[in-house]
């Protein structure tokens, strides 16, 4: 019985201890859909009790300043981390930049991006010139890859 007492107890203050430590980032003020999140916006807190903190949340002030917000945020209200995405480098209905390259050939033309879409995601394009529909991977640069088809 003793041992078990003592087992319960240090388990006890091991959560305990753990929870101390958690950390955890909330919103100063209502945060809109769409915004930019800044360190102003932010306040790094310690989280008091990590049962209702079971979804991915943001942890650090690094991990949210820069990204966008897709859902409202409520000031002093964890923030998950599928409430945030990468900022959109092509915007829909926008001129866009259309690259294709292989070893020998290098091919740029002017499009309109047929949906927006942030670095690595792939969107649909159109070519300008010939009114042909195609499908990219957004680049670093705002420019839009292909494949040949």
């Amino acid at each position: 019985m003793k041992r078990l007492l003592t087992a319960v107890l240090l388990l006890v203050v091991t959560t305990v201890a753990q929870a101390a430590e958690l950390r955890a980032i909330v919103a100063k003020r209502v945060i809109y859909p769409g915004e930019t999140l800044t360190a102003a916006d932010l306040r790094d807190v310690a989280v008091r009790n990590p049962r209702p903190v079971s979804a991915p949340v943001v942890r650090r002030m690094s991990d949210a300043v820069g990204l966008v917000t897709k859902k409202t945020l409520l000031p002093k209200r964890y923030i998950r981390k599928s409430s945030l995405r990468r900022p959109f480098l092509v915007q829909a209905g926008k001129p866009v930049r259309i690259t294709y390259s292989n070893s020998s050939l290098n091919i740029s033309i002017v499009g309109a991006a047929l949906e927006a879409g942030e670095l690595g995601s792939v969107v649909a394009v159109r070519n300008t010139s010939s009114g042909k529909r195609l499908f990219g991977v957004v680049e670093a640069d705002g420019s839009v890859r292909v494949q040949a088809q």
